[in-house]
């Protein structure tokens, strides 16, 4: 894993902090950090090279808040933000992309937020953006930097796992097995914030990830509360995808309490799985 290139994306001065706990918790593990730290001007940094730093690294990371950012005037048809085409370029060369949200229950500067200042559209295009990668890749929320730079650590050391190579002839070769797989499915109810401006504008989603590297069958997504119950059939959700399913307002609260998520799903092996508040509980057997 030592010598990966890692390149982190965001915004800058909203993020400064939050870039800072990633870069640090990187570097110490071993990775090589392309960062935009060493450009001469953070958030008008000069677009050729940024894709260029981008197409020659192992990873992306993408971190948003509620700013879209610098749009470049040359080179940039459909007016997209210098850290959107950074995740385009990411998506076009086959990198690995592991992008973070900013929870929207978190506390948050009013200047550093488009949808106040009136920037990006009056913050359409943020949450345009935001909405985009929630659909690709899942919700991974955060709210402080030491959250973050956890959770973006372990992102990219665990697909660093999966790409293990086999052992050499005479050890143990490495092979996936069910429960192996299983650990990389998880599930959650976030909010999706809408870019309709209202006094409530959220709504719950819940999401299925699967980080495998096979596919998974989803027979039963259960969301509940203390006051409702809804039952989804599911279906099934390919290697490194997410699904998810949004809620009816008038079912679940948005103003109230988060739903529970439980989750049935088959793995590639045929095993089938139950997935409740983190724990993982083969059907027919122990918890794992």
């Amino acid at each position: 894993m030592s010598g990966k290139r890692v390149y982190v994306s965001s915004t800058f001065q909203d993020l400064k902090e939050f870039r800072a706990k990633v870069n640090e918790a990187l570097q110490q593990s071993g990775f090589e950090l392309v960062a935009m730290e060493n450009y001469p001007a953070f958030d008008e940094r000069p677009l050729d090279k940024c894709l260029k730093d981008v197409a020659s690294s192992d990873y992306y990371v993408g971190i948003l808040a509620w700013r879209y950012g610098f749009v470049p005037d040359e080179g940039n048809p459909d007016r997209q933000s210098i850290t959107e085409l950074e995740y385009h370029r990411a998506g076009d060369e086959k990198i690995p992309r592991f992008v973070f949200l900013l929870d929207p229950e978190a506390d948050w500067k009013r200047k550093f937020d488009d949808q106040v200042t009136g920037e990006g559209e009056d913050g359409a295009r943020v949450i345009r953006f935001r909405e985009l990668v929630e659909k690709r890749h899942g919700r991974a929320c955060f709210t402080d930097p030491e959250e973050l730079a956890r959770k973006v650590l372990s992102a990219v050391q665990r697909h660093g796992e999966k790409e293990r190579p086999p052992r050499p002839a005479g050890g143990n070769p490495h092979v996936e097995d069910s429960a192996s797989q299983a650990r990389f499915v998880s599930a959650s109810v976030e909010w999706k914030r809408t870019a309709v401006p209202d006094a409530t504008p959220r709504r719950w989603v819940a999401y299925v990830n699967n980080d495998s590297n096979a596919p998974i069958s989803v027979e039963l997504v259960t969301v509940n509360t203390r006051a409702s119950e809804l039952k989804i059939d599911w279906g099934p959700i390919r290697p490194s995808e997410t699904s998810d399913y949004e809620l009816e307002e008038s079912q679940f609260d948005p103003l109230g309490e988060r739903p529970e998520i439980t989750t049935r799903f088959t793995d590639s092996f045929g095993q089938s799985w139950v997935l409740q508040k983190g724990l993982l509980k083969r059907v027919g057997g122990k918890s794992v």
